[in-house]
């Protein structure tokens, strides 16, 4: 069993097969860090982490930064956010950072320096505008540079974060793609029992109407593999963007919460989503500006 490590500033996020440093993350000052190493992952989790019964969390999603105001509008998010009533434990950015149309990279650097101003964490999945499938190779590259890993693990001293590269295997080219299925599978087993476990991608698994037409998302044999997955592993929510709406869904027992975006595409008004957690059940608000 490794020494407990006292005064730690820093933590690792596990990815399915790497680590890496996030500077930006502190657990309270003197809680022991006791440091796992499985199958060539290390990470770390507070050896004595609160139950985590009762704490909240905000989404943003699909930012689309590069395109219309959208800068401004995450700006405007950040400061709500910061004048909240309530104590946010952290921020899950769900995908479709950035605009495909865009300067990705110029559009990327302006919107991660207004994202500093946060006064809490964020951790971050990719959308298909940030790893577009004809450039997967490329693209998925140049987010782990910037963020680390496709799919990650955090243990917060609240809650068990994955962030999943959740792209469909037929999406992108299969021979480099991970499969979603495989890589969440990896990274539930190495999540802490006593913490609520918290699934955040960009893909909604779900079917999608619009145009009066439901559009098929993940096939059902998938779906049904993901939703046994999960249930086995008592996850609490799978959290998405990418519809561009508010919707709520089930995956077997687990909600399924869709949050509107920030961006001004399609004519959405600007929001972000504040969450709730108290005693195993999730609530939300959609705050709107």
């Amino acid at each position: 069993m490794p020494r407990p490590i006292h005064g730690a500033e820093n933590y690792f996020t596990c990815a399915a097969s790497k680590f890496y440093r996030e500077a930006s993350m502190k657990f309270p000052s003197g809680m022991p860090l006791l440091v796992a190493i499985a199958a060539g992952v290390i990470v770390w989790f507070p050896a004595s982490a609160p139950a985590g019964s009762d704490f909240w969390f905000a989404q943003i999603t699909d930012t689309h930064w590069g395109k219309d105001d959208n800068l401004e509008r995450t700006k405007k998010a950040v400061g709500a956010i910061n004048s909240l009533p309530v104590e946010v434990a952290f921020v899950v950015h769900t995908g479709d950072i950035t605009d495909r149309s865009a300067n990705g990279a110029v559009a990327l650097e302006n919107g991660l320096a207004i994202l500093k101003e946060l006064k809490y964490p964020v951790y971050f999945a990719p959308g298909n505008n940030d790893i577009p499938k004809n450039r997967f190779k490329e693209a998925s590259a140049d987010f782990a540079a910037k963020f680390g890993s496709l799919s990650k693990l955090s243990l917060t001293p609240h809650a068990a974060v994955i962030t999943l590269f959740d792209f469909p295997g037929e999406a992108v080219d299969a021979k480099t793609a991970p499969d979603p299925i495989g890589v969440l599978d990896s990274l539930l087993k190495l999540t802490n029992r006593d913490l609520p476990v918290l699934v955040f991608q960009h893909f909604p698994i779900t079917d999608d109407l619009f145009d009066q037409i439901f559009h098929g998302g993940w096939s059902a044999q998938r779906k049904s593999k993901f939703a046994a997955l999960c249930e086995e592993h008592h996850v609490a929510a799978v959290i998405c963007g990418h519809f561009h709406r508010d919707e709520l869904n089930w995956i077997g027992t687990i909600p399924e919460f869709i949050a509107p975006p920030i961006a001004a595409k399609m004519g959405r008004q600007a929001s972000f989503r504040l969450y709730h957690f108290e005693n195993g059940r999730i609530s939300y608000f959609t705050e709107y500006f």
